[in-house]
């Protein structure tokens, strides 16, 4: 017995190949599950945040819209000098010529572009998501 050794020399490459294997096999399913196909990719709130606001205008006549940066509203001209408000050059449509454009919402639950009336209140059904209900201005 005193002239056996144990042989230690190929124990730590074989742990070492294990967890290498081991942290492979994870990161294909992290990246399965983040990737397959059919899954609708997520967006975090600071990356939405960082696209910046969107003015979204609807034509009471023709029903078209039209989507623009809060920056690219500015620029145009298409808001007063609160940036609330459409002065006419925002109002004009760019598809029938007419001075019947809105200031609209996109639901984000189901992409309902709609014309929110405050007349009733925020909290009113003709200011919601006329699908889903979705409030644009939750209390």
């Amino acid at each position: 017995m005193a002239g056996k050794q144990a042989d230690t020399s190929s124990a730590p490459p074989r742990v070492i190949y294990a967890l290498v294997a081991a942290g492979i096999v994870i990161a294909v399913i992290v990246l399965y599950s983040q990737f397959r196909p059919g899954r609708t990719p997520q967006v975090s709130a600071s990356h939405a945040e960082g696209l910046g606001p969107v003015l979204v205008r609807q034509c009471t006549s023709c029903k078209k819209v039209f989507e623009c940066s809060m920056d690219e509203a500015r620029a145009k001209g298409y808001l007063d000098i609160e940036g609330i408000r459409l002065v006419d050059k925002g109002k004009t449509c760019p598809a029938c010529g007419k001075d019947t454009l809105e200031i609209a919402q996109k639901c984000p639950r189901d992409g309902t572009v709609f014309i929110p009336d405050l007349s009733q209140g925020p909290d009113s059904k003709a200011a919601r998501c006329p699908k889903c209900g979705w409030n644009p201005y939750p209390q």
